[in-house]
């Protein structure tokens, strides 16, 4: 249990309820300070913990500190039962908020024998653990936390401590409460909360795109909803424009507001005639195949948020990619599919008398199109396609037939293509896939049964390039003993492999490049592990270089015993064909054939790990086909038990301490000695909670504190300027290149208080102001919430020269003090950043008012797609989801410059009001649907806008 011992905090208290009954739909009001709440609230609370209101009923306190209180920046408050007599309490609600974690509630592997009769010991079931759990968000001065509505959302309804079952750790908090203005006692249930229908538009959407849900909301016939609320899936990406809006006659005067991702709606009035529409723009889809539900919840006046009856669904489809049919055969084959894929060699180019085409998608596999009698002309190279048809396979080839095509964009590139050594591109496994390799020529023979047939070889191998005749292909030009690169697809010939040419531009001269030794990137599972134990463990291998990896070794650390079997060796993925070979504690890996197509994996089993704890590194080398064994960058660690047998606290802990205690805390170097000062140590060290304390050491650059070093630390608390520091301190170093801590991500608001000291924080906004200050400089940062300074020392060699006023940045950093008033230092590169947009951002704009196209008046409309190679579709639809008229579907051009978006004169297109029948359309509110696809990269983006037709009233 965390913080058992809490008596010696003096913020906490615990204090009971006399024998008293709640009678259903109504509350008690519980104040630390009964005449403090009275003159806050003006009404007296039912009861108080500190006793200073002679009016108010004291609670039976257990315990108080001296200075108790609920801490702002991070806390829990629990309410349990306990009989007096059992060995264990139970659980009925609790919440946490906050930043850190220290205080958070874990009961796992805690047992106790209480006051019963008995000598046995009960143990309390496990919670989640305080890392995992979702703590609620912080409020602001003046602010509350509060429930919304009586759902305990996420919670785990049996295995836990709670009464019935329930496991109270497992509650989402970030979003059964919501920050809110004050309003004790204000609970109440009634009739007409959850009331209501809502629908979307639209119901149906794609995985891993840019997206616009827009949900158009009514009430029930007899009632007139006031509250909503919907609350943004946590599989659904919030980019860096998110951003909501409201439209329609039951939401004129309302107001909405956006706290991560939960988005409410007060002062609204929704009936079943006057509806209102929410448009969220700027979310990304889940990655998979998924139902979302918004969770949409009702409330009539003084009501209580409660979900409505029947949730609009949204279903996410993710795209099948051809690796999805080629790697899985057996259940595709006989299936209907559809494909979105480019063209790598197109219709009537290797035969003339029938289809026999290739594609290949983003998954970097392709795949055969077969038509007999019939050349599919559409089927052009890098023309993007989507094609739908039937699963099949001929003399070993995977092929779609009985197929039809839509194409979606032209002139595109084929997507994915891998660079392998001759031996890899021989792998029949990945039969239909175009690829590039390279070697010398070691055989030309023409006029081979209608084509050419050429063969090279890399030294890892020879493989022969057919080149029908029909292509057209000149091979005139090239000779026996010329190094050439073919880009080809990996065809199947007698049961093996073949290259298939198909193109001029495939074949061109080259030198082979020496492969890369030393490349790659390794990790292992489990990285941490208990002492003396047997274990196995599984190294996964990552090509970060073109040139395959043929040859890999693992050494075993001395401290670790293994049986040194060949057979407790196995591999998979990109090693399944390699050899192995053991010679003590070195394992040899050869034929490796390592690439970007996909990851090797070499597991070993039969190990039994050190008999203390401690650090231990697994050497790896890798080398290319004629290269040396050389050191990756990065060696692969493994911890055991603590990684080492000092005691630590968190650095939380440690802060809570009194200045000059001696304290030991384990932690990830964030800023390292030498950035932020040149002539001593003045760094940060944080912990998995993002706490952090100041390093420093005076009159010299601590070698050891270098960013990404995990450590133990042991020195003396102190304080100066309120920046609380290690000092004095020895260092034991865990790990090199160890992951960051997630830094906690705060408002550009909250990082201008001062509570936030020494945590690892990240903000984005824009850039307000841009000066040189004293040695360095300083970016004013503003997200809407209020300015925080980003400082820069000079020492830190950070380039801000690209950054100017305007711009929207994304900052990572620790939290600083200056004047009073919290700012972050910027102390690497890496750390500041832009988000990536198009060519010119793709924007839509409609004017925000109703327009009369019965007097005349015409809609403009102003929008970018973003690039010139983009098609763009614009489109009207009733609230009801009904298509009214398609006012554009073609190419995007030309561009609007963003100078010009103020200007409706400017406008591209612009709405007179009418349907596809041309009849005008009733006065009332529509949805404008824009939906633009980058034709370059096949990236998709959906924005919505409200649009109200109205109309001129006469006096």
């Amino acid at each position: 249990m965390v913080n058992s011992d809490y008596s010696n905090n003096t913020a906490k208290f615990l204090a009971k309820f006399s024998a008293i009954e709640i009678p259903a739909k109504s509350n008690l009001v519980i104040a630390l300070d009964g005449a403090g709440f009275q003159a806050k609230f003006s009404f007296t609370a039912d009861f108080e913990i500190r006793g200073t209101d002679g009016n108010t009923a004291d609670m039976t306190v257990l315990y108080a500190g001296s200075n108790i209180k609920l801490e702002s920046s991070n806390g829990i408050l629990i309410l349990f039962q306990w009989d007096g007599v059992s060995d264990l309490v139970q659980d009925i609600d609790y919440i946490a908020w906050g930043f850190f974690t220290t205080g958070f509630m874990d009961k796992s592997g805690v047992s106790i024998d209480g006051p019963d009769a008995n000598n046995n010991v009960s143990a309390y079931f496990d919670d989640l653990s305080v890392l995992s759990q979702k703590k609620a968000t912080i409020p602001s001065a003046g602010q509350s936390l509060q429930r919304n509505g009586i759902i305990e959302i996420d919670e785990a309804a049996s295995g836990g401590n709670g009464v019935g079952g329930h496991n109270e750790a497992t509650e989402n908090w970030q979003n059964s409460f919501v920050v809110s203005s004050p309003s004790p006692g204000s609970f109440s249930e009634i009739e007409g909360d959850g009331s209501g229908s809502a629908t979307v538009l639209f119901n149906t959407l794609n995985a891993n795109e840019i997206n616009d849900p827009t949900f158009t909301i009514k009430g029930a016939p007899a009632y007139t909803l006031t509250s909503i609320q919907l609350t943004i899936p946590s599989d659904w990406t919030l980019t860096d424009t998110v951003s909501v809006d409201i439209s329609g006659p039951g939401f004129t005067g309302a107001d909405i507001s956006l706290n991560d991702r939960i988005i409410n709606i007060t002062n609204a009035h929704l009936t079943n005639i006057d509806t209102g529409t929410v448009f969220i723009y700027n979310l990304i889809t889940p990655s998979q195949t998924t139902t979302s539900n918004f969770n949409i919840l009702t409330a009539v006046a003084g009501g209580n948020l409660t979900s409505i009856a029947s949730q609009p669904l949204i279903s996410i489809i993710a795209k099948l990619s051809i690796a999805d049919i080629q790697n899985n055969f057996n259940d595709f084959n006989g299936q209907q599919v559809t494909l979105d894929a480019i063209v790598a060699i197109g219709a009537g180019i290797t035969r003339n008398d029938h289809t026999d085409a290739y594609i290949q998608d983003g998954s970097g596999r392709g795949i055969n199109l077969f038509r007999s009698n019939d050349i599919v002309t559409d089927l052009a190279v890098g023309n993007e396609v989507r094609v739908t048809g039937t699963v099949s396979e001929f003399s070993g080839t995977t092929q779609i037939s009985d197929f039809t095509i839509e194409v979606l964009s032209t002139g595109n590139e084929v997507p994915a293509v891998a660079l392998f050594t001759v031996a890899q591109a021989s792998n029949t496994e990945l039969e239909g896939t175009f690829v590039e390799t390279a070697g010398i020529i070691e055989d030309l023979a023409f006029n081979i049964g209608g084509g050419t047939n050429l063969t090279i070889n890399d030294g890892t191998g020879s493989i022969t390039a057919r080149i029908w005749d029909n292509t057209g292909v000149d091979l005139s030009i090239y000779s026996v003993g010329d190094t050439v690169a073919i880009r080809a697809v990996i065809d199947m010939f007698n049961s093996a492999a073949q290259l298939l040419l198909a193109y001029d531009d495939d074949i061109f001269f080259t030198s082979i490049e020496t492969a890369v030794d030393g490349s790659g990137t390794v990790s292992v599972d489990p990285a941490s592990v208990n002492a003396n134990e047997p274990t196995s463990l599984t190294f996964t291998f990552t090509a970060t270089a073109e040139d395959a990896i043929d040859r890999v070794t693992v050494l075993i650390p001395n401290e670790w015993q293994w049986s040194g079997a060949v057979g407790d060796v196995s591999v998979s993925g990109a090693f399944s064909s390699a050899s192995v070979a053991v010679s003590g504690k070195l394992i040899t890996i050869s034929n490796a054939l390592l690439s970007s197509l996909s990851d090797g994996e070499i597991g070993i089993d039969n190990l039994t790990s050190p008999v203390v704890d401690t650090v231990s590194t697994f050497v790896v080398q890798t080398a290319g086909i004629l290269g040396s064994l050389s050191d990756i960058a990065i060696q692969p660690i493994v911890t055991t038990g603590d990684g080492t047998q000092i005691t630590t606290i968190t650095i939380g802990q440690a802060r809570a301490l009194p200045i000059g205690s001696e304290i030991t805390i384990k932690g990830t170097i964030v800023i390292g000695a030498g950035i932020l000062r040149d002539d001593f140590t003045s760094a940060y060290v944080v912990d998995e909670d993002g706490a952090g304390l100041n390093v420093f050491r005076f009159g010299e650059i601590d070698p050891d504190i270098v960013r990404g070093n995990l450590v133990i630390m042991k020195g003396e608390l102190a304080e100066f300027d309120g920046t609380f520091e290690i000092e004095n301190y020895t260092t034991k170093i865990l790990a090199q290149n160890a992951p960051l801590p997630t830094p906690n991500n705060l408002t550009t608001g909250q990082a201008a208080l001062e509570e936030f000291e020494g945590l690892f924080v990240s903000v984005q906004g824009a850039v307000t102001e841009k000066f040189s200050a004293g040695g360095g400089t300083n970016l004013v940062v503003d997200d809407g919430s209020g300015a925080v300074t980003i400082r820069i020392w000079n020492t830190t060699g950070v380039d801000v020269s690209a950054f100017a006023e305007g711009d929207f940045v994304s900052v990572q950093g620790i939290h600083s003090l200056f004047n009073n008033a919290g700012q972050i230092l910027l102390a690497y590169q890496e750390d500041i950043s832009q988000p990536e947009f198009d060519i010119v951002p793709t924007v839509l704009i409609v004017p925000n008012k109703p327009f009369a196209p019965d007097k005349g008046e015409k809609l403009p409309i102003i929008y970018s797609p973003g690039s010139e190679n983009a098609h763009v579709t614009i489109r009207i639809f009733d609230l009801g989801g009904r298509l009214i008229t398609t006012i554009f579907d073609g190419n995007g051009v030309p561009l609007i410059q963003t100078e010009n978006w103020d200007d409706p004169d400017r406008a591209i297109l612009k709405w007179d009001g009418r349907d596809e029948r041309g009849e005008q359309v009733p006065i009332g509110t529509y949805i404008l649907h824009f939906e633009v696809t980058n034709e370059d990269t096949g990236k998709k983006t959906q924005k919505a806008a409200p649009i109200v037709v109205g109309t001129v009233l006469s006096r």
